[in-house]
């Protein structure tokens, strides 16, 4: 591995979980916002 921490590889899962509830509901609610 790169001898990551497991607190550093803790911040980068945070880091996607994050970014990803902001991005995929902003996806979700344009899709259907488009469609009705």
């Amino acid at each position: 591995m790169f001898g990551l921490t497991a607190l550093e590889l803790a911040c980068i899962q945070f880091g996607f979980t994050v970014s990803f509830h902001i991005v995929f509901p902003a996806i979700t609610i344009g899709v259907t916002s488009g469609e009705a």
